[in-house]
């Protein structure tokens, strides 16, 4: 089997990862759709038909469409993976703790399949179980406030990793909304596609961090990539 690599931005595709529109996207209402950083509610059903439409055409010039959904499950079934992805999915700080407990004990007790679809659709407090009822913090949202917030822009796949070379760079994404999406990309690891896992976030000298989403990246050769960090000035990493 080849060995994952990528050293051009303009060489032949083998392979590709893409992200199917789903669930998630049908979580955006005029209410939090600024919050979950989308200007206008989508048209789910078309998206899916062009998402399909375009995976055909890459899957007709013989490159390898994986789908992010089938990989995330595929992951789950490693037992570590999972652990790390119900970490991740549940925020004690926002819900409480006990919630975070119910929520924890609940994302381990469903398949794989089922744990896939809630850590990138979300949960609402509405869809909570039912023994968290009593709960203050529950109370307190509305049915339809998110216990596990939606990842809709999970569809723009090369913003959250990008290859260097064999390796891949898991994006430290700068906007709230998106920061889960890099534990749903570095889940798949455990499925043996990716040798190692670097953030794409870096400290300066004066001690500020610098978020950069990997669409910010280009691969120039083998042993260089450019990055761009706003406000849009190269820099240049060997």
């Amino acid at each position: 089997m080849r060995e994952p690599h990528v050293h051009s931005e303009v060489g032949q595709l083998h392979t590709v990862l893409l992200h199917r529109p789903g669930a998630e996207l049908k979580r955006l209402t005029p209410r939090n759709s600024d919050q979950l950083l989308f200007d206008a509610i989508p048209w789910v059903d078309r998206a899916q038909e062009e998402h399909d439409a375009f995976a055909k055409v890459l899957r007709g010039r013989g490159v390898e469409v994986l789908l992010l959904h089938e990989l995330l499950a595929e992951t789950l079934g490693d037992s570590r993976a999972r652990a790390a992805a119900v970490l991740a999915g549940v925020d004690e700080r926002a819900v409480g703790t006990d919630i975070a407990d119910t929520l924890r004990s609940h994302l381990s007790s469903v398949d794989d399949e089922a744990l896939a679809e809630i850590l990138i659709a979300g949960m609402t407090f509405e869809e909570l179980p039912a023994a968290e009822g009593a709960s203050l913090v529950r109370r307190m949202h509305h049915a339809h406030d998110f216990a596990i917030p939606p990842l809709p822009n999970l569809l723009f796949t090369r913003d959250s990793s990008m290859w260097v070379g064999d390796r891949v760079a898991v994006a430290a994404l700068a906007m709230p909304a998106r920061r889960r999406e890099s534990a749903a990309d570095r889940a798949p690891d455990a499925a043996g596609r990716a040798r190692d896992q670097d953030g794409l976030s870096f400290q300066t000298e004066h001690g500020f961090q610098i978020f950069a989403d990997a669409h910010d990246a280009a691969s120039l050769s083998d042993k260089k990539i450019m990055l761009a960090f706003f406000p849009f000035f190269p820099y240049y990493l060997d």
